[in-house]
């Protein structure tokens, strides 16, 4: 019966420590609710929701990338292409479409080649003019021998893009300075009307930069801000 008693004391004991331990959690989550209005706390805050919102602007959105495709179609003249896309149909059975694993943009290849002819320059016969496209997923545009005029968009809306080839179109004005193409290693303009001065890139990324025969005038930059560039052509024509 001793023994009974003890362990009911004991039981008892660590009863009250649990209790003890619970109601005094409670006092402490409710002065972290009141340090949250605290002006160090509210600057936390919107650096997560700041952090948040730029995640949600990466979300894969296949909806959006289709519609973003349907206006780069219109504005190159999709209907006069030899390479037409049905857009009755998925964006997977479109020409030159590659798609990553959650189904939106990955890369626009629009040159025209035949997969059977390698080093072939087939047009695909786009014309018009390049819209700005927003593909937040996108990491290629190659769109080269066609006849694309009109200027080059800043292209403000591509974060991942990596490799940007406009070569061999009808291209005019000035190069942007692609500010917002920070993961951008390959950038190829040549052979197009180009004219101004050699713009001296902030792309980090950049490792092949090829300006070469297209209307360009002044000094060569020192492309300090490029420091990873290991392929330069600047090649002018008379």
């Amino acid at each position: 019966m001793r023994l009974l008693v003890i362990l009911s004391l004991i039981i008892s004991a660590l009863a009250y420590g649990w209790i003890h331990q619970e109601i005094n959690v409670s006092p402490k989550y409710s002065s972290t609710k009141k340090d949250l209005r605290s002006p160090t706390k509210k600057s936390e805050l919107a650096e997560v929701q700041k952090l948040s919102l730029e995640k949600l602007n990466f979300v894969c959105d296949r909806r959006s990338d289709s519609l973003e495709l349907v206006k780069f179609y219109n504005s190159t003249g999709g209907q006069n292409w030899i390479n037409k896309w049905d857009l009755n149909k998925s964006l997977d059975s479109w020409y030159g479409i590659g798609l990553n694993n959650e189904g939106c943009v990955k890369y626009i290849d629009l040159d025209g080649k035949s997969d059977g002819i390698k080093d072939s320059f087939l047009t695909n016969n786009l014309t018009g003019s390049l819209i700005s496209l927003n593909l937040n997923q996108l990491e290629g545009l190659l769109i080269p021998n066609n006849k694309i005029s009109g200027s080059i968009p800043e292209l403000l809306n591509l974060p991942n893009l990596t490799t940007l080839v406009l070569e061999a179109n009808q291209f005019s004005g000035e190069i942007p300075g692609f500010s917002n193409l920070q993961n951008l290693k390959q950038l190829w303009l040549n052979d197009n009307k180009l004219t101004g001065n050699i713009v001296n890139f902030n792309l980090p990324a950049l490792q092949e930069l090829n300006l070469s025969r297209n209307l360009l005038k002044g000094t060569i930059p020192n492309f300090d801000k490029i420091p990873n560039v290991y392929w330069l052509f600047l090649v002018r024509i008379n």
